[in-house]
């Protein structure tokens, strides 16, 4: 690594520090050799695998804070502010933490939907039938609309005034 991409690095590290902002860049995601400023599709891989083989910076320490509150929101109808205490026994969270602790929470959530609703979700063949390919919505504990969790993709957390970390979830 070159002078000029070490001093890059530390100077984007630092930026997104004092603005209180966590990336999750990836390298090789599709099997190529992209670098990614994401997790796409972040159920795609078992979680051990994803952050041990592709997760950039896996063990930066990102969070001194041992507990953390975080906005689970999308593709939610309601907000959701879940509590975490890290495991860490030298404190605070790593990078591979909250990726598991987020990717979990949302397997969590899903299910929960799922064992909840009233609204049975429309299999892949009826959606097609219907000229859909986003989920229905469905009316249990989360209320879930629009994506089924294999869509989702784990872009950021950022720290509002409130000291909540709020979610940057694409599709």
């Amino acid at each position: 690594m070159t002078i000029d991409k070490v001093l890059d690095k530390l100077l984007y590290n630092s930026l997104l520090r004092e603005f209180s902002i966590i990336k999750f860049p990836t390298k090789g995601f599709f099997g190529d050799n992209e670098n990614y400023n994401s997790i796409p599709y972040m159920t795609k891989y078992p979680i051990d695998k994803l952050i041990k083989d592709i997760l950039i910076d896996a063990e930066d320490r990102v969070i001194n804070e041992n507990t953390i509150k975080i906005c689970f929101s999308y593709p939610f109808n309601d907000k959701y502010i879940i509590e975490f205490k890290s495991s860490e026994h030298e404190g605070g969270f790593k990078r591979k933490d909250l990726v598991e602790i987020i990717i979990n929470q949302y397997y969590k959530m899903y299910k929960e939907e799922e064992m909840t609703t009233k609204i049975q979700v429309s299999s892949m063949g009826e959606r097609i039938e219907m000229g859909m390919l986003n989920r229905n919505a469905t009316n249990g504990k989360y209320g879930i609309y629009g994506h089924d969790i294999d869509d989702l993709s784990l872009d950021s957390m950022i720290l509002n005034t409130d000291g909540i970390w709020i979610l940057s979830i694409s599709s």
